[in-house]
């Protein structure tokens, strides 16, 4: 079963989503929750909810969650007139945007200030980069790095995310679906695109399913479920589920579903509904290391094998392409000698034996056990790699 203080904090999350006062259990502590509050980035919905239900704040930890709240809509405040200037300028280039998850879902929320952003996420054509990066510059932004599937921008606390694709290419089976996106784009107005609700949904689940899997995702992510499905009441379900089953999302979906309705609309408190409840809970924003490290090994190794650290080690030295041209930007023009990159690591590791030592204890956090038993877990929820 749930314990109390989880229990606890269902409520005041549904409290604050419902805007509706609910009772919090007589060994109700704040002290004990703000820490997890803090974990998930949920300050705005833990003091709303807490007012909702009328909880003493005048303590130690009702001021600490006042000013986290404060700090929260501030950031967020920030980034959605970042959003705005940045659309603005990309409407008068002619530059095509489609905007993603934080920009798209904080106005479906009851108050805006309950879907804080702590970034801008918005889908580019890649083709029209070079022409992008001058206006990102002109506005004072910085790029900062480049993963997979993003140019990530900075401007003071401002965090700009270009993204090249919805879903990083090593993710196979979702990336396979999605592609770049912009198949499955429809123009908004002017050069401004959106998805369908529908295939909206689909990614926001998909995208939800991937940090699940990949190490674990939080409370805030569930949250935005919950008020998508809410918020949208006529999609076409069955359109989503056969969409879903595509990427065999189908019975994760179905367990989810039981689950946002336990948290928020009084349904049973199955098995599997508390699996997920404790993995959110316990997850934190974006998961932790432990459960990261067991989701690459999983991820190298989908079968079950004895030889998963070997993989692992593998792996950790012939990066992709993708991986290795983040290091050695060089590549991108010189792909070919991607080779020699890859022995050039290889040398650069045996001759660093502290390296050597810090990824071997990395590997080992681990045990062949704990990742098999992840894998289980994964599959009895409808979660699974491929």
């Amino acid at each position: 079963m749930l314990n109390q203080r989880q229990q606890d904090l269902i409520t005041i999350v549904r409290s604050a989503i419902l805007s509706k006062k609910e009772a919090l259990s007589e060994e109700f502590s704040l002290i004990e929750l703000l820490p997890i509050i803090r974990k998930h980035q949920i300050a705005t919905v833990a003091l709303t909810g807490l007012v909702n239900c009328g909880a003493d704040l005048s303590s130690e930890s009702g001021e600490k969650l006042l000013e986290m709240s404060c700090y929260a809509i501030s950031v967020s405040e920030s980034q959605a007139e970042a959003s705005r200037v940045l659309f603005d300028e990309f409407e008068r280039a002619e530059i095509d945007y489609l905007p993603l998850k934080g920009v798209v879902l904080k106005n479906l929320y009851p108050e805006s200030s309950l879907r804080p952003m702590v970034d801008v996420d918005v889908l580019i054509r890649t083709e029209q980069y070079e022409r992008i990066a001058p206006i990102m510059r002109k506005l004072g932004y910085e790029e900062v790095s480049e993963s997979n599937h993003e140019y990530n921008w900075q401007k003071g606390f401002v965090h700009i995310e270009l993204h090249k694709r919805l879903i990083p290419s090593y993710n196979r089976d979702l990336y396979a679906y999605f592609g770049d996106g912009w198949e499955r784009a429809q123009m908004h107005k002017s050069n401004c695109y959106a998805l369908s609700d529908e295939d909206c949904f689909i990614y926001l689940f998909s995208h939800f399913a991937k940090h699940f899997r990949d190490g674990g995702v939080g409370i805030k992510h569930l949250l935005d479920i919950w008020v998508y499905r809410s918020q949208k009441p006529n999609m076409d379900e069955e359109y989503l589920l056969t969409e879903l089953s595509k990427v065999r999302l189908q019975e994760f979906y179905k367990n989810m579903i039981q689950t946002v309705s336990y948290w928020f609309e009084g349904g049973d408190l199955t098995q599997t509904v508390e699996i997920i409840s404790n993995s959110v809970i316990g997850a934190g924003a974006f998961g932790n290391e432990a459960n990261h490290q067991k989701a690459r090994e999983v991820r190298i190794s989908p079968k079950k094998t004895r030889w998963v650290k070997l993989r692992w080690y593998w792996h950790l030295i012939f990066l992709p392409y993708s991986n290795m041209y983040q290091k050695y930007p060089f590549l991108k023009k010189l792909p070919f000698l991607l080779p020699v990159m890859w022995v050039f690591r290889l040398f650069v590791t045996l001759l660093n034996p502290s390296k050597i030592k810090r990824q071997a204890k990395k590997a080992n956090t681990v045990s062949l056990q704990d990742v098999n038993k992840y894998r289980d877990e994964l599959s009895g929820i409808g979660l699974n790699f491929e």
